[in-house]
């Protein structure tokens, strides 16, 4: 029954692009979304039932069906917060469907064409409708994503509750609409249980939201003052509170309340120490915070970042793991310096919500940075923020491609042709 259901999930992932409009609105957009999902769909069958792929070939994938089949054969409904909550869900639906990898790998692949229905309307709010085709399929055919997203992984769904709430934290900055920022909080606290730093990461981009919309908008909207600053002030005094009294009350939520109970040196050397004593092959030669000075803690943190965003460097190179993390690196690294190059050449109104989601990438990467200790790790954290990039990189991206398809091909119509809305 569980493998049928991971059909029914197969066929509606296909379907659904016929049933959403903002996947039929153009051809371009169609066909690259099509071809992101075939190519994720057609790993998961090789995969789970032809042979098991490297890099998807146990790990946090096994050891993530383990804890579900576990909480399957429980009885009622299972929860436990010394668990991984991710785990605890799928386990749940297995209860109902029964135990699969096939089903479980098939909630990811949902999650993934969610988060590319999420990722046109993000482009609809940002007008940027025209780079559609090629901001899917240059997000979807991510090969480290095509493996995670195809498997048994919590990837999936961090990067489809952080889009959900970007998109939410958009409309209210554009909106001022308070409807649109408890839409936002709700989608915040979903993408916490996904892993304990983006319960943090939720909470600093649901005030940056706050920010931007209060400096922004309060010439506009000066009932802002009135409604949204008290409202902020009884939401931030009542997690203080709940911090303080019950901080087990707040795990779940990915550890809120470390922030508050916690000094953050102590919390980062903690989990960067529990990162190096579980770290293979990809481990960083950087080891870990040094809070003795002021200059060695800067130091310290400076070099955590470095080796986040690109290592392993071309002399680190020595095996054909180190080769690929090195083009990841790479890849990364021209979509960075794209992003930088666009957001400094946009010029018109939407420059201000541009650089917003440069601040959120930012953000989001630092704080993965601070307890992240090998590069493997690093590759699946950067898939959260991965698709922030695409979108700022996708100007200067689809004219380059233009360029060089024209050049192989003159009569190939441009990728940015499609105009529709979505």
């Amino acid at each position: 029954m569980a493998d049928l259901f991971g059909s029914i999930i197969f066929s509606f992932t296909f379907l659904i692009l016929f049933i959403a409009r903002p996947f039929r609105l153009t051809p371009g957009t169609f066909f690259s979304t099509w071809l992101a999902l075939l190519a994720i769909q057609t790993t998961t069958i090789i995969n789970e039932f032809m042979f098991r792929i490297k890099g998807a070939d146990g790990g946090d994938s096994e050891k993530f069906f383990i804890l579900a089949s576990k909480v399957a054969q429980s009885d009622g409904f299972y929860f436990n917060q010394k668990e991984i909550l991710y785990s605890q869900i799928i386990g749940n639906i297995f209860k109902v469907f029964g135990t699969s990898r096939f089903l479980g790998s098939e909630l990811s692949v949902l999650a993934f064409i969610l988060s590319c229905y999420v990722i046109l309307k993000i482009l609809k709010i940002l007008d940027l409708q025209k780079y559609a085709a090629p901001v899917i399929l240059i997000y979807g055919l991510h090969p480290s994503g095509i493996i995670i997203k195809s498997v048994m992984l919590r990837e999936s769904f961090q990067v489809l509750f952080f889009m959900v709430t970007v998109y939410w934290g958009l409309r209210f900055c554009r909106e001022f609409n308070l409807k649109h920022l408890f839409f936002c909080g709700v989608s915040a606290i979903f993408m916490s249980l996904f892993h304990f730093a983006l319960g943090i990461i939720a909470l600093l981009v649901f005030i940056l939201f706050i920010a931007f919309a209060v400096f922004f908008g309060i010439k506009e909207k000066p009932f802002i003052l009135k409604t949204l600053l008290p409202g902020l002030l009884t939401l931030f005094m009542g997690v203080v509170l709940a911090a303080q009294f019950s901080p087990t009350l707040l795990k779940q939520l990915g550890g809120i309340s470390y922030i508050f109970t916690k000094d953050p040196i102590t919390i980062i050397t903690k989990f960067r120490n529990a990162s190096i004593k579980k770290s293979g092959v990809a481990t960083y030669t950087v080891q870990n915070i040094d809070p003795n000075s002021s200059s060695n803690l800067i130091t310290s943190l400076a070099r955590a970042v470095i080796h986040y965003f690109y290592y392993p460097a071309p002399w680190d190179i020595k095996r054909s793991l180190d080769l690929y993390g090195f083009l990841e690196t790479a890849w990364r690294g021209l979509l960075l310096a794209l992003a930088l190059i666009s957001l400094f050449q946009e010029k018109g109104p939407n420059k201000k919500y541009l650089l917003l989601l440069f601040s959120i990438y930012i953000l989001n990467s630092l704080l993965w940075a601070l307890g992240t200790t090998n590069f493997g790790t690093a590759i699946r954290h950067h898939l959260v923020g991965h698709w922030l990039l695409v979108i700022l990189a996708a100007p200067l991206l689809a004219n380059l491609i233009d360029t060089g398809r024209k050049y192989a091909h003159p009569s190939a119509p441009p990728l940015t042709l499609d105009k529709g809305t979505s």
